[in-house]
């Protein structure tokens, strides 16, 4: 790339779009299962109870999934929060209540 000209997909614009346009897609293909549903049901003559297996099967799927991204989440939060504190303690009497405050706050 010549020098003094930017790439485009390090733009804000160009990575938002790629974001929304990737979250849209997830959420599309999520909710096609729920219209194609009854379709499944039909063609295998399924009852209530085992459109409820597919359905729980693929909730339990999910969580299998994301189990290990939680995981990651609340300990890469605790040594973020470890490494931060004495920091925030040095500049500002009052970081150790926020963080506190923020650590209650953050949804599980």
């Amino acid at each position: 790339m010549a020098s003094g000209q930017m790439d485009t997909r390090r733009t804000g614009l160009f990575m938002i779009a790629g974001l929304a346009t990737g979250h849209v897609a997830f959420h599309w293909i999520i909710q096609s299962f729920v219209v194609v549903l009854p379709e499944i049901q039909a063609t295998f003559q399924l009852s209530a109870v085992g459109v409820g297996g597919i359905l729980a099967s693929r909730e339990l799927a999910s969580g299998v999934i994301r189990l290990p991204g939680g995981i990651a989440r609340r300990t890469y939060l605790g040594v973020i929060g470890v490494c931060c504190w004495p920091r925030g303690l040095w500049y500002s009497p009052y970081y150790h209540w926020t963080a506190v405050i923020s650590k209650i706050h953050i949804p599980n």
